[in-house]
């Protein structure tokens, strides 16, 4: 966990910003290979960014990430991004993903990623498979195959 407190370091003001501006519900959750390895999961490559995911945001959190948006990035994030609903951010060879979650399918939090004095939730594994299946990116198909290989007894 040696490189998501490296990124939670890194992008601690963003973040912290983004959860002040939260109402109920909409703070910042870890997702992505970062959330499946926090669930003890095996995963087949070391992840290259951090993914935060705020569900339905608050109308000041999406004011904070409008005034961000010059700085994203990376525009032509692929057919699965739309600026309005991904930003990314890079700092010292560090990525930042921030996706924003309008899906009313929310499963529950039941874990929390400790850092300084922060509880971060972190997605639950089916959220963060149901994202990378609507991706439909190689790189997640390679992801899944490995997960179902490595992880599950196969009985």
């Amino acid at each position: 966990m040696k490189l998501l407190n490296k990124h939670l370091d890194t992008f601690e003001p963003i973040i912290n910003k983004l959860n002040q501006l939260a109402t109920t519900g909409n703070n910042c959750r870890i997702g992505g290979s970062m959330a499946l390895e926090l669930h003890g999961l095996k995963i087949p490559r070391t992840p290259d960014d951090l993914d935060i995911i705020i569900s339905f945001p608050s109308l000041e959190q999406e004011e904070y990430l409008q005034l961000l948006e010059p700085f994203n990035y990376n525009t032509k994030l692929g057919m699965y991004d739309d600026n309005r609903y991904n930003f990314k951010f890079k700092k010292d060879g560090m990525f930042l993903n921030i996706l924003i979650s309008y899906n009313t399918n929310i499963h529950g939090n039941d874990l929390f990623y400790k850092y300084k004095d922060y509880y971060y939730p972190i997605a639950p594994i089916e959220e963060t498979i149901d994202a990378k299946r609507k991706y439909n990116r190689l790189k997640d198909l390679g992801d899944f195959i490995y997960l179902k290989n490595n992880n599950f007894n196969n009985q």
